[in-house]
């Protein structure tokens, strides 16, 4: 957004800015900031093109989208086993049950 609008962006690893000699304190911090990029002593870390980055978000957010979507079936998978083993588990039980009435009955 401001690259459009003209602003030249630099983007900075803050270990490199922690490791420069001199008085940094929260209050002033934007200020020693200003001061290194004015002198050129802090090193630019590669931004990509635009297109490049725009393609990156496409990537991440299909994979994100693949992600929860395969999540989603999985769930699903899970209830419907777990669904099927209860069945199964009343109807053993109520097999047993009606196995003991007979016996009783006998």
């Amino acid at each position: 957004m401001l690259e459009e609008k003209g602003f030249a962006l630099t983007l900075v690893n803050p270990w490199f800015i922690k490791q420069m000699p001199g008085r940094k304190s929260d209050v002033k911090d934007a200020q020693w900031i200003g001061t290194l990029l004015h002198k050129y002593m802090l090193r630019k870390s590669y931004v990509p093109v635009k297109q490049i980055r725009t393609s990156r978000n496409y990537s991440r957010q299909y994979v994100k989208l693949q992600w929860n979507a395969s999540r989603v079936i999985f769930i699903n998978t899970l209830i419907l086993v777990s669904l099927f083993f209860w069945i199964l588990f009343f109807q053993f039980q109520l097999r047993k049950i009606q196995l003991t009435k007979q016996h009783l009955l006998k």
